[in-house]
């Protein structure tokens, strides 16, 4: 039996930004009156209605979490949501996958489909990028953010929390770092001691716990702590900003001189400086799937690169893997991923199609707002008249002025979103199409690091049990991955398309030229 929901209860979702709200935009009761009516033409009864009035930035809204409870406690079959649009449910990747684990039905009444397991891959996968690109709403919202930070780098005032030994300071308005009195002469011992090269990192561990010297949060210091603490650069008078080093406005710790001396006695204490060793490509990538530890790798008879499992969890007996036979195997898993010819364009004809019917929803859209924007309008001028022949009096005029004024913003604000194309979305979702396409191609052309960069875009976890490499893709290369599984129907084709449809889809694993 299909779910769509239609006939059942189902939950009601409507959700404003703290900076929509300030905009008086998208109100949670215009959202909550839309949801209601299609409820009821559509026969589903509202269990339960949820909403949120908060900002985008973090995940673990309250009604959200709420919802998702509730939704947790009933049958799977039950599971329905009724919400506006995709950016009114989802506002980061992780609000995703908690949906997402809990299978429901999903009515996007403004976008107009019904998403559920009994959805059409196509549907899926760009129900995915939209899900992807609602997170570019966050993005925007610390665009601004970000560039004064980076004013404020350039100005030579570090934008972060300042380092131990230094203490954030505000005065007369204006952010400033000053030095920490008690602090900084600490901080500067440890620089002092270390470089006369008469102890260890471990034995300056200890000394910095002799001397009272703890992290910015009242905490005793580990090893870590105190070595990233002897590589930081700020306590030079310089800082690094987004990968960039600036000359900063703060008074300096310790010398050039000493700070230089630091660092070689850094590179002699024991522990190699790993920034100047090789880099193996593929760590970070693969774990053990025995012991779910992280897959290292090291240099046998100085040249073979091997890659096993680190043990950390009490040893693992598991085989050791060459470079290159890992590099077979991974080469697998891009392919697996890949995008053939004929389902790129089934997808790509899907989406135009898609991006017509909206266009054309858009357009009605815009000429029914247009038509309740100038009623509006209309009464206003009507009533003006009134008031003007001592029809009404003053205080019904000021009502029905702030009443259709009110009315005739919020039109204009309806107005400017439906007039909004949607080119962006359909750029990135051709993007993934053609990096879905190309993948093979790419991993032939690229080496090894890049090859590792292409497996990231492409994978969320990865596992190894000796023999065989068992990758989970990230969304939506995933659903790309499905499709090549079973056949997939993109509704409404022409004659030569759905002649494909009578097999399934072609999966091409050939080495690509």
């Amino acid at each position: 039996m299909s779910r769509n929901g239609n006939g059942k209860s189902a939950v009601i979702y409507a959700r404003v930004s703290s900076r929509e709200q300030k905009e008086e935009g998208y109100s949670i009761d215009a959202q909550l009156k839309l949801l209601r009516k299609y409820a009821q033409e559509n026969g589903i009864t509202v269990s339960q209605e949820y909403t949120d009035a908060e900002t985008a930035k973090e995940s673990g809204r309250t009604s959200f979490g709420l919802m998702l409870d509730a939704l947790q406690a009933v049958p799977e079959k039950e599971r329905v949501i009724l919400v506006e649009k995709t950016d009114r449910l989802y506002r980061n990747i992780y609000d995703w996958v908690k949906v997402d684990q809990l299978r429901p039905v999903i009515h996007f009444v403004k976008d107009g489909y019904v998403l559920s397991d009994d959805s059409r891959s196509n549907e899926k996968f760009i129900h995915g990028i939209k899900a992807l690109m609602a997170k570019n709403y966050v993005d925007n919202l610390s665009e601004e953010v970000k560039k004064g930070q980076l004013e404020k780098a350039e100005q030579g005032t570090f934008p972060g929390k300042a380092p131990l030994g230094y203490s954030n300071v505000v005065a007369d308005g204006k952010h400033r770092i000053d030095i920490d009195p008690h602090k900084s002469v600490l901080v500067r011992r440890l620089f002092e001691k270390y470089a006369s090269g008469d102890c260890s990192l471990t034995e300056l561990t200890g000394f910095a716990r002799e001397i009272g010297l703890r992290s910015c949060n009242d905490k005793i210091m580990p090893r870590s702590a105190v070595y990233a603490l002897l590589q930081n650069i700020f306590y030079t008078g310089r800082f690094v900003w987004k990968g960039r080093e600036y000359e900063g406005d703060h008074t300096p710790l310790v010398s050039n001189e000493l700070f230089q001396r630091v660092q070689q006695a850094l590179k002699k204490d024991g522990k190699p400086d790993y920034r100047t060793k090789r880099e193996f490509p593929f760590i970070g990538l693969v774990k053990c799937a025995h012991c779910g530890c992280a897959v290292t790798a090291e240099i046998k008879k100085g040249k073979y690169v091997y890659y096993h499992c680190t043990g950390f969890r009490g040893g693992c007996d598991k085989p050791y893997i060459r470079e290159e036979e890992l590099d077979k195997l991974l080469v697998r898993v891009v392919r697996d991923a890949r995008v053939d010819e004929d389902t790129a364009l089934l997808i790509r004809d899907a989406l135009r199609e898609g991006h017509r019917q909206e266009r054309q929803i858009r357009q009605m859209q815009i000429a029914e707002i247009t038509r309740r924007l100038e009623r509006v309008r209309q009464r206003l001028d009507r009533i003006y008249e009134d008031k003007l022949d001592g029809k009404i009096d003053e205080e019904l005029w000021a009502r029905k002025r702030s009443q259709y004024t009110e009315e005739i913003n919020s039109l204009e604000r309806q107005q400017a979103d439906a007039k909004r194309e949607h080119g962006p979305f359909y750029e990135s979702v051709e993007r993934i199409i053609e990096l879905a396409e190309a993948a093979p191609r790419l991993w032939s052309a690229q080496v090894p690091h890049e090859r590792a960069r292409l497996l990231r875009i492409l994978l969320s976890n990865c596992t190894f049990d000796g023999e065989n490499l068992h990758p989970d893709y990230r969304k939506p290369f995933c659903w790309l991955a499905k499709m090549q599984e079973r056949p997939i129907s993109l509704g409404r084709m022409d004659s030569n398309h759905r002649s494909r449809l009578q097999r399934p889809l072609p999966y091409h694993l050939a080495t690509p030229q």
